[in-house]
C-alpha cells in the first residue's frame, strides 16, 4: 500500500512540479495533486525536499533508460552522440521552455537534489564515453 502511495505522489508531483516549478509548489499543492491530505502526504513523504528528489530521480532515470535502450538504433558514433543529447539536453529545454515557472527545475535539482542529479549527469557522462 505504501508503495502505491508513493508512485501515486510521484506522478502527481512530477506533473506539479513540472508546471510550477520547484520554488512555487507547496506541500498543499502536492497533496491536492495527489487526492490526499497534507497530513496523510507527510507520513509519506516528510518533506517536498524528498518529494522532489523522488521525482528527480524518477525523471533521471527514464531519461538514462531511454538513452541506453535507443543507442543500439544507431551505428554512428555522432548519430548516436546526437541521440543521447536529443534526450538528455533537447526535451528537458522544450519541457522548461512550454512553462515558464518551471525554468527553476535545473537550479533546484542541483540544490535540493544534489546527490540524484550528480549521479545522473556522472551516468550520463559513462554513457557518453561508452559510445
Amino acid at each position: 500500500m505504501a508503495k502505491m502511495s508513493k508512485e501515486k505522489i510521484i506522478a502527481a508531483a512530477t506533473q506539479v512540479f513540472l508546471r510550477y516549478g520547484y520554488r512555487r509548489v507547496t506541500m498543499g499543492d502536492l497533496a491536492q495533486a495527489a487526492h490526499m491530505s497534507r497530513p496523510a502526504l507527510y507520513v509519506v513523504f516528510p518533506s517536498k525536499e524528498e518529494i522532489f528528489t523522488a521525482v528527480m530521480a524518477r525523471l533521471l532515470a527514464a531519461m538514462l533508460d531511454e538513452i541506453r535502450q535507443g543507442l543500439d538504433r544507431f551505428a554512428a558514433p555522432k548519430d548516436k552522440l546526437t541521440f543521447a543529447f536529443d534526450v538528455w539536453c533537447l526535451r528537458p529545454f522544450e519541457v522548461i521552455q512550454a512553462s515558464p515557472d518551471a525554468k527553476d527545475l535545473l537550479q533546484s535539482s542541483y540544490e535540493f537534489a544534489t546527490e540524484v542529479t550528480t549521479k545522473a549527469f556522472a551516468d550520463f557522462e559513462a554513457l557518453l564515453a561508452e559510445v
